[in-house]
């Protein structure tokens, strides 16, 4: 049973929950129950022909015209009002900080543009992102993904599957926000009126305003990002080559001072072997003057002289 529907007033779509309409019912009789209702389906083009329906028992629900159950079966059963809700308060940010829980990275970031539904194709698929937004930022990511971010809001259904891998093969960035349950949208969707979903959009902003906590679906790199990269890349390489010149030139030096030292060694090692035969040869002929010496002493002494 649908509880909160879309209508058209002129060109402009106008939310409405299913008590309210029929409130506006009982102040002009035969003005509300008559008028064609829209799905919550997004975005705007793809949305059904709807009415207000009275069952057997009574009750009243929101309920898609005749006629259109194929595109029933192929969209699906429409967008919650939780996730409208967030998607707008997303939307409607001017800055936060991106608590990347699965990089364990903080990226403080000011939006400048954003847009809901933001179609996307590959071959023959499309998506529409809930929220597109264009940002600045002190980080490496406005480098990084060029000043562009998806946002999918994630209540009941995670983004998983073939389009996971879309948009990854895309090269777009997208993270996931998920619905914190904290901050839930609490009133029923049949008794939502427009104040008071404004009051909450305003009570969502203030929080998100502070930290966006979200996962990192696709996580690509611009191409000037790419670029600066390799560029870096080639500086470290020139760096690296610088050093290893300069130690090359420092091993040659030091090479030089061992062969230096090695050539002194050995000439010190010649002299002192070139003394030691001086020392040697001195011996022998003081043995020598020694020996001469006596003999003269007895020779003496035997001639009487």
């Amino acid at each position: 049973m649908k509880k909160w529907a879309f209508y058209k007033e002129g060109t402009e779509w106008r939310k409405i929950g299913l008590y309210a309409a029929l409130a506006k019912e009982k102040e002009e009789p035969g003005q509300w129950r008559r008028r064609t209702y829209y799905s919550t389906h997004s975005p705007e083009s793809v949305r059904l022909r709807m009415h207000i329906r009275k069952s057997t028992k009574g009750t009243f629900s929101f309920a898609y015209n005749r006629g259109q159950e194929a595109e029933i079966e192929r969209l699906g059963g429409g967008e919650s009002l939780a996730h409208y809700l967030y998607k707008m308060a997303i939307s409607e940010l001017s800055h936060t900080t991106l608590k990347l829980y699965n990089l364990k990275k903080d990226v403080e970031v000011k939006f400048t543009e954003a847009q809901t539904e933001k179609r996307v194709r590959i071959g023959d698929r499309y998506y529409d992102l809930d929220v597109f937004v264009k940002f600045t930022s002190p980080s490496e990511y406005q480098l990084k993904w060029n000043g562009v971010l998806g946002i999918e809001v994630h209540n009941t259904n995670p983004v998983v599957g073939q389009k996971l891998k879309d948009l990854k093969a895309l090269g777009i960035p997208v993270i996931e926000v998920s619905v914190n349950d904290k901050l839930a949208y609490r009133i029923p969707e049949e008794n939502t009126t427009p104040d008071l979903e404004k009051d909450y959009v305003s009570f969502l902003k203030e929080h998100l305003s502070h930290y966006l906590w979200s996962k990192v679906l696709s996580d690509p790199k611009s191409m000037i990002y790419l670029e600066k990269e390799n560029a870096d890349l080639f500086e470290q390489v020139e760096n690296l080559k610088k050093r290893l010149s300069n130690s090359e030139e420092l091993l040659d030096k030091e090479r030089n001072s061992s062969e230096e030292h090695a050539r002194r060694l050995n000439q010190l090692s010649r002299s002192l072997r070139e003394k030691d035969s001086l020392v040697s040869n001195l011996e022998l002929q003081l043995e020598k003057l020694k020996n001469m010496g006596t003999i003269r002493f007895l020779w003496f002494k035997l001639t009487g002289r």
